[in-house]
């Protein structure tokens, strides 16, 4: 490599785990916030905390498949 030749871009991925980390971590909030008005004992916030994984895997496979469209054109 040539020591004027500038390095490869790094992909955008830190944006990408900010939005499925919140996307977890608002379901989580949803989920505790029904326990403390319904009166629960952590059944909502373990749904909504399992819900947010399944949300948090789409967005994930959902960016991935767009970077590789990107990638493939």
């Amino acid at each position: 490599m040539d020591s004027e030749t500038p390095p490869p871009p790094l992909k955008p991925i830190g944006l990408g785990l900010v939005v499925i980390g919140s996307e977890l971590v608002s379901f989580s909030l949803v989920g505790i916030a029904l326990d403390y008005f319904a009166g629960t004992k952590g059944g909502f916030t373990a749904g909504a905390t399992l819900l947010g994984m399944v949300a948090a895997v789409a967005l994930t496979v959902r960016l991935l498949r767009e970077e590789d469209r990107g990638e493939r054109k």
